[in-house]
């Protein structure tokens, strides 16, 4: 529970004292009544509520610091490592220096605390400070032990170099045509692809355009190769 001090200066500010568990205010319980500067209004229990927040829910440096948190400025993370197995922290002590909060099954809903890996990592200078590889053509972090990329489990060490992970498919295959959104990457692949710069779409140069990018337009424009289905307007491979 909070408790109050010194009534008399509450007109000015919430000086509630925070819960100690949930860092939880007793005074705003309005969105627009929440002050920005040193609270957030979030989910706690299933109700939203105006609270003082944890490292993990501040995204400028200056209110970091004031929380006596530490802050990134190469990933613009605020977080507190105590240096614990990154399994040992909750949702609210995650620190997002090095772990993350999520799951390595990109179809579950449960998550938890788990160790960052190389593709969980966007800026070229955290990506090779954590020994990993930078792709610049794709912007890319990511690792590569040579396994076959079926055999790869996980959605985040599926290495982007080679491999692509199929979300329809659940799985990491290996790179296709259609994978490379590049007309370089494209044209330089081994894998034999053209690039159409109407359609900005790479496929096998044996075969023709897609008939999915000529979908939402008119049965006029979808190929005699393809089939066009009018009542939902999909082109599709005849």
């Amino acid at each position: 529970m909070c408790e109050p001090t010194q009534p008399h200066s509450q007109s000015r500010r919430n000086i509630c004292k925070p819960n100690r568990n949930l860092h939880v205010t007793t005074r705003y319980t309005k969105y627009e009544d929440c002050p920005p500067n040193r609270c957030v209004f979030a989910d706690v229990d299933g109700k939203e509520t105006c609270k003082i927040p944890t490292c993990n829910e501040l995204y400028e440096e200056s209110a970091c610091k004031a929380l006596k948190c530490d802050w990134d400025p190469d990933q613009y993370i605020c977080y507190k490592d105590t240096g614990d197995a990154c399994p040992t922290y909750d949702e609210t002590t995650c620190p997002l220096n090095r772990c993350d909060w999520g799951n390595t099954d990109p179809e579950s809903d449960t998550r938890s605390c788990i160790d960052k890996e190389c593709g969980d990592y966007y800026e070229e200078s955290v990506c090779t400070s954590k020994k990993c590889t930078w792709e610049p053509n794709k912007s890319m972090c990511y690792s590569d032990n040579g396994d076959a990329c079926n055999t790869i489990k996980d959605y985040r060490l599926c290495p982007g170099n080679r491999c692509a992970f199929d979300y329809d498919l659940d799985a990491c295959r290996d790179i296709e045509c259609k994978d490379l959104y590049a007309e370089t990457d494209c044209k330089s692949s081994t894998l034999k692809c053209a690039y159409s710069s109407t359609y900005y779409v790479c496929y096998p140069a044996s075969s023709n355009v897609p008939c999915s990018v000529f979908s939402y337009t008119s049965a006029s424009q979808c190929p005699k190769y393809c089939t066009y289905e009018a009542d939902i307007q999909i082109c599709h491979e005849t």
